[in-house]
Parts: C-alpha cells; sequence; structure tokens
C-alpha cells in the first residue's frame, strides 16, 4: 500500500486570533497556502493550556484526564518530565513505525525531549535548544556550584547561578564570584550573537532537515519554540532562562507589568509568528525539492496559545481563556485531497484519528466533534524557583489557593463553560466569545454543568 508521508509541525504557543487566516493581523504566508491546498479547522480546541499534557494528547488520542501526564497542587516542574514514559497507551509514533513508517522526531522544547517518554516510537529523536552552543560552559558553571556546595561555601539545593552569587558576595567570596560571572558573560554574549530570544532553535532544526535523508513512508514531528516566551523585551541582561521572569510575578500581583511593557511583548509575539512562517517555507520548500510534498499529509497546529493580558494574565498554563486554548489547525492532504470541515470543534486529541484514517485512505473529516474539553491542573512552575522570595508573605497563600486550582472547560453548540473544580466557582460562560450572565440562562449553564460532570467521570469524549 503507497502510504502517505507525514509530518506533524507544532508551533508552541502559537494562538490562533492571531494569524490572518483566523482573521487576525499577522499574515503567516506558509499557513495560508496549506490552508488552501486543504482544510483550515474553524474551532480548533488545544486538550490543555500547556505543552506537556498537550503533546502528550496529541500522541496518545487521550484527554489529561485519562493519561495523567499534567501537574496537580503538590506535583510540579521536572517532578513530571518523567509521566509520559509511563503512559500505557501505544503512541503515534509506536504505531506508525509498526506499519514501517522511518519516524523522526526534532524538538526545541524541554519538556518534549529524549528521555523524557517522547521518545518512545522515534527511530531518531533530536533535542534541539538555543542554549546548545554553551552547554560546556553551563556544565562547567554546575561542576562549580556542586564544589561550593560539597565545601559548605553554598548552601545545600543551590542551582541557580543568580541565587549562587548572590551568596557568594553576602560571604565576600570574590574568587568564586568572578569565576562564575566570566563564564556566565561568555555565555550570554555567544548565545545573544546567535540571536536569542528570536531564535530559539529554529535556525538549527530546518539546518537538520535540509540535511535529513527520509525513507518513504516517513512520520517527521517538529516542535518550533520561538512564538514561546521569553521575548526580545523581556529577556532581561544576562538573563538565559526559557520562562519570563516577568510572569508570576505580575499574576499574584506583586510587581506589575507596565502597559507599555507589555505593548512591546505583543510586537515581539506577532514578530516571532512570522519567523516562524519563513521556518515553515523552507520546510515545504524541502518537500517539493525531493518530490515528497505531493504524496505528504502535512499537519500544523499550535499546542496551546499565549495570553497578553487581555485579561489580566501574561503567559500560559493555569487558566482556559480562549487565548490559550483556541490554537491553529492547519491540514495538507496528499495528492490534492480536500474536505469541508463539519460544524462543531476540532480537539488535538483527535490528530491520531485524522493521520490514521489518512494512511487507510480516508479523507473525510473525522476531527470535529459536537463538543470539546479542555483541562488544567494548576500552576506548573516550581514556586520557590518563580516566587520564592515573596512566598513567605502573609497573603501568598490565599493568592496561591485562588490560582493553583483544578479547572474544566466545555464547548458546545457556541457555547464555553469554564468551571474552576477545586472551588466549585462558574469562571467563564460566554457564546460565540460574547460573555453572558449565568442567572439569566439557567437551563444552558445546567446543561454545560453536567457535561463537564460527565466528561469528569469518563462518561463522555
Amino acid at each position: 500500500m503507497n502510504y502517505p508521508n507525514i509530518v506533524l509541525i507544532v508551533i508552541d504557543t502559537l494562538r490562533k486570533d492571531v494569524l490572518s487566516i483566523y482573521g487576525g493581523p499577522v499574515r503567516a504566508g506558509s499557513l495560508e497556502w496549506l490552508g488552501k491546498e486543504g482544510v483550515v479547522f474553524p474551532n480548533p480546541v488545544a486538550p490543555a493550556p500547556w505543552s506537556l499534557p498537550s503533546h502528550t494528547s496529541m500522541f496518545t488520542g487521550k484527554y489529561p484526564r485519562d493519561h495523567g501526564v499534567h501537574e496537580t497542587y503538590d506535583l510540579k516542574e521536572y517532578s513530571l518530565k518523567q509521566l509520559m514514559a509511563k503512559v500505557p497507551f501505544k503512541t503515534l509514533p509506536e504505531k506508525l513505525r509498526e506499519l514501517g513508517y522511518n519516524t523522526v522526531g526534532i524538538s526545541a522544547n524541554d519538556w518534549i525531549a529524549p528521555g523524557t517518554g517522547f521518545e518512545r516510537g522515534f527511530d531518531v529523536f533530536l533535542h534541539v535548544h538555543a542554549f546548545d552552543p554553551v552547554r560546556p560552559i553551563f556544565n562547567e558553571i554546575n561542576r562549580i556550584i556542586r564544589k561550593l556546595r560539597s565545601l559548605g561555601i553554598l548552601e545545600r539545593g543551590v542551582q541557580d547561578p543568580f541565587i549562587a552569587a548572590k551568596e557568594l558576595i553576602k560571604k565576600s567570596s570574590f574568587r568564586e564570584l568572578v569565576r562564575l560571572v566570566k563564564l556566565y558573560i561568555k555565555a550570554y554574549g555567544i548565545v545573544r550573537a546567535l540571536g536569542y530570544p528570536e531564535d530559539k532553535g529554529g535556525n538549527e532544526i530546518i539546518r537538520l532537515i535540509e540535511n535529513l535523508s527520509l525513507r518513504e513512508p516517513f512520520f517527521l514531528f517538529i516542535n518550533f519554540m520561538e512564538v514561546h516566551q521569553p521575548y526580545k523585551t523581556d529577556a532581561p541582561k544576562l538573563t538565559l532562562a526559557m520562562y519570563s521572569p516577568l510572569i508570576f510575578p505580575d499574576l499574584f500581583g506583586y510587581k506589575k507589568i507596565p502597559s507599555e511593557t507589555m505593548e512591546r511583548i505583543r510586537r515581539d509575539y506577532q514578530n516571532e509568528v512570522r519567523i516562524v512562517d519563513k521556518y515553515i517555507w523552507r520546510i515545504i520548500g524541502y518537500l517539493k525539492t525531493r518530490n515528497l510534498y505531493d504524496n505528504t499529509l502535512i499537519i500544523v497546529v499550535g499546542d496551546h496559545g499565549q495570553e497578553l493580558k487581555e485579561r489580566g494574565y501574561y503567559g500560559h498554563a493555569i487558566y482556559l481563556h480562549n487565548e490559550i486554548i483556541e490554537v491553529p489547525f492547519v491540514v495538507k492532504l496528499p495528492r490534492g485531497r480536500k474536505f469541508m470541515p463539519k460544524d462543531g470543534y476540532q480537539s488535538l486529541t483527535k490528530i491520531p484519528d485524522l493521520i490514521m484514517n489518512a494512511i487507510e485512505g480516508n479523507y473525510e473529516d473525522v476531527v470535529t466533534r459536537d463538543l470539546a474539553f479542555s483541562e488544567a491542573y494548576g500552576i506548573t512552575h516550581d514556586l520557590k524557583l518563580v516566587l520564592g522570595k515573596y512566598m513567605g508573605r502573609p497573603d501568598f497563600n490565599e493568592k496561591r489557593r485562588v490560582i493553583d486550582c483544578e479547572r474544566k472547560a466545555v464547548y458546545y453548540r457556541g457555547y464555553k463553560l469554564v468551571i474552576n473544580t477545586t472551588l466549585n466557582t462558574i469562571e467563564e460562560f460566554s457564546h460565540n466569545g460574547r460573555e453572558l450572565n449565568t442567572d439569566n440562562n439557567g437551563d444552558i449553564v445546567k446543561e454545560l454543568q453536567e457535561l463537564i460532570e460527565s466528561f469528569r467521570r469518563g462518561e463522555v469524549e
């Protein structure tokens, strides 16, 4: 059987309303091209508001409720990194390799990398990071910090170079401080010269792809991180973190982001979309020059979006606002095939169904359903790392109580309901994006609440 090749491109953190194909301000010509050649799904919904659970859903066809790869009130940050390896379901790459596919993955996302379980089923899985050129310097910094801890100069548990530097200043350990600072400045200079934070590994991904010799049929998975924070505006001097240091102090109300800063960040965000657009054009060019394009199923999605303070929050995860879970979903079918999407919603959990049906020669809409769900389980980051200096404040625990919660969202017949299931409160009720009063719409609110409860019990998909 002449199986189609498959390319799955995830543009990390890309929300749909920024794109011209969804009426937004940024023209991404590559997505317009693929949409004209194929299908632009109108109402896609991410199953989760951040990378780890959303990618797991795309690879397993399951919601976080079922695959279990998500944060909890007590489980945060790197404690989550091995959960995918324990998922009992067969993954999409595993199924494709069993069918004889050459499976190759290239990801710039630390959560979607070798050693996390996402390599399951891949013949080759490569991790590309903006900081790869300075890994040896980081390794030396970490070696020095470990040695200083063993000598008692630094306290146990100190890992961050900035915290280490502060401790060394307090203890007047200037010789060790100078060594750390020199290494860090060297690393910072190299990374900035290579284009960080505008380039978060995308150029290297394209270089790797253009040097690939893929055996047909192939499955090529790509994750681009350019659209993920930090951006040029919120990556301050000497900060080499892959998250914005502005987010959590702003979220908890301790240090608000100025409006002019957010305006620059919004421009940065749109610029990153344009950068990734160029990368996708190069992937299309790679496929065309090797006569692979016509027989290739190409899927481009965002794994989640990004709120840019439209509702008072900057970032993703935690909440289920439209800006965070409504993402693009564009499909170019093999050999010029097309179909008209049905009315309804398209969950990213249906990507495996779309691919397996295409392999069988079925090019109908198997993605759209009458309803779609999304789930969040709280704050994903280690609070000591992102809010350590604020955790002793008397109002901290109360602020955390109302933020670090489990939430469920349902989309149905144009309506959307978000329930904070930890506090048992309704956080959003809308119809086609317009906020509604729950008191005047009791029957539909009750119906949506019942759908969420049925979903929580595992009775609906």
